[in-house]
Order: C-alpha cells, then sequence, then structure tokens
C-alpha cells in the first residue's frame, strides 16, 4: 500500500492549523460581538430601569445610573453614593470597557451621571455613552439617551446627530389605552401562511416596562423581533419594535387582547402602518 509523501503531509498539517485558525478567529469574533451586545443591553436596561422607577415615584425618588470604566450603577436620589445600601451594580465583561478618559462618556452637563426627573422621566444629561473590546477599541456600542430620557443602542455605524436615515427596523408608537399588564396579551399575526403567537404581557415585566425577544417560525422561514416599551401605563405606553428587514420577510399585524383593534401593521414589504385601535399612534420610524 503506497504510503504518505512527506510533502503531502506537511500540506495536510498546513490546510488543519489554516482551518483551526479561523475557526478560532471566528469563535473570538463571535464572543466580542456577543459580549459588546449582552453589556451594551445591560447598560440599557439599567437605564431604562432608573427611569421606570422615577416615573413610578418610586420611594417617592428620583433615579440615575452612575458610569465608571467597568461598571455602572443604579442608584437612588439625584446624587450618585457609591456607598448606598441598594445600589444596583452592572460590572461589564473583563473584556470590555468604557474609555472614560477617551471620550467614551459625553453627557451633556457633563459628570458621570444620568439622572431622570420625576413625572416626565426626562433627563437633562443626555448624551452617549460607548463601550468597547479593550484590545479593539473600533470594537464598540453606544448607548444614545435623549433628553426624553429614552435610551438606545448604536453599533460601530453609529451616524452623527441628524444624519441617521430612518426606517422600519426601528419604530415607535404610542398607545394611549391603560394596559392589564395582569391578563391581557399580545398577539402576532404573520401572513402567507397565516400564523399566530401569543405573548401574555405579565410573563416578561422587567423593571416596570415589557420586554420580549423571540423568533417565530413562519412557514419555512423564521422571523425575529423584538418588542419593548419605554413607558408603560405611564399615563400612555411607548411601545419600541425592532424588526430586522434582514430577518422578516412576512406581513404582520400586532394586537393586544383588551380591544379589538390592531396596534401597528406591516406589510411584506416592511412598510410600516398604524394599526385600527382609536388609541394608537401614527408609527415613527427611528
Amino acid at each position: 500500500m503506497k504510503g504518505f509523501t512527506l510533502i503531502e503531509v506537511l500540506v495536510a498539517i498546513a490546510i488543519i492549523v489554516i482551518l483551526c485558525s479561523a475557526a478560532v478567529n471566528s469563535y473570538f469574533s463571535f464572543r466580542s460581538q456577543s459580549d459588546l451586545n449582552t453589556n451594551a443591553q445591560m447598560i440599557l436596561n439599567a437605564l431604562t430601569l432608573a427611569q421606570s422607577k422615577t416615573l413610578a415615584s418610586e420611594g417617592a425618588s428620583s433615579y440615575g445610573v452612575h458610569f465608571e470604566q467597568e461598571k455602572c450603577v443604579l442608584f437612588k436620589g439625584d446624587t450618585y453614593n457609591p456607598a448606598a445600601s441598594d445600589n444596583k451594580i452592572y460590572n461589564f465583561s473583563s473584556r470590555l470597557e468604557i474609555p472614560i478618559l477617551d471620550s467614551g462618556l459625553d453627557l451633556n452637563e457633563g459628570g458621570s451621571e444620568a439622572v431622570f426627573a420625576r413625572l416626565t422621566g426626562n433627563t437633562s444629561h443626555f448624551g452617549t455613552v460607548k463601550i468597547q473590546l479593550k484590545n479593539n477599541s473600533e470594537k464598540y456600542r453606544i448607548i444614545k439617551i435623549e433628553s426624553s430620557g429614552e435610551a438606545t443602542i448604536k453599533g460601530e455605524d453609529f451616524s452623527p446627530l441628524n444624519t441617521r436615515i430612518t426606517d422600519s427596523r426601528h419604530t415607535h408608537f404610542v398607545y394611549s389605552r391603560n394596559i392589564d399588564t395582569v391578563n391581557e396579551i399580545i398577539t402576532l399575526t404573520f401572513d402567507d401562511p397565516l400564523t399566530t403567537e401569543d405573548i401574555k404581557i405579565s410573563d416578561f415585566i422587567e423593571g416596570s416596562q415589557f420586554n420580549w425577544e423571540g423568533t417565530i417560525t413562519v412557514g419555512t422561514d423564521d422571523q425575529l423581533l423584538h418588542i419593548h416599551t419605554h413607558r408603560l401605563n405611564n399615563p400612555d405606553t411607548l411601545f419600541s419594535i425592532h424588526r430586522d428587514l434582514r430577518y422578516n420577510n412576512k406581513g404582520l399585524t400586532i394586537s393586544i387582547s383588551g380591544e379589538a383593534g390592531s396596534l401597528i401593521i406591516y406589510n411584506p414589504d416592511s412598510q410600516a402602518f398604524k394599526g385600527t385601535s382609536i388609541f394608537t399612534s401614527e408609527p415613527e420610524l427611528q
């Protein structure tokens, strides 16, 4: 039986090394993206929770979020006290940081806190927070805080103020009817073929806000959605829907069990339209 020549063995080893190297690079790239997404969402959750607690006048107080290089802290009151026993600390992954000394924290009025105003939920500390890989500053996420108190996550393609193109991938609308968060259900109805998914609101309440994300299979295609609120029954509800055009190609109607009208409608081409409910505003593309 003919054996392998030295050249053939070396070629085989080289191919194996190349494949292993590609696999390792792919793994670390995926891990980096996952870390960035997870920790950016953690910052966003802290900001949303602080605003929710403020709007709910929990403890008859306002709330805010304090930022440091390797963590952020949700605190009670108008001023951050690092010794307060009720501080909630969010530690970042050891691979990530907020580059405080390199414009990673850019909030109006300076400082390192975003504090929300009672009754309105607004903040005078609007601006941006950047979280990035320690060993690669080109990989980052930016959390943008509006003066309204709303916060959103941007990626490496973050656009300067007033230059971003809006579309239906991220849509807001206001719903003015009071929602029974204990008993009501949000229903997703997809076209072609007809597919429905019920989401019990009470199962996805986080810090006084609704937050659901999932994948629904419609025929042979997966549809990926993220539905959450920036305010819930305070006094109305501000819904936010993330519907990436790369992963959604079916018509969709979103409704709620408390009434017959729909909240918002998407056609298969991803255009967003006002639902049939009298309590729903026109959708605003973000």
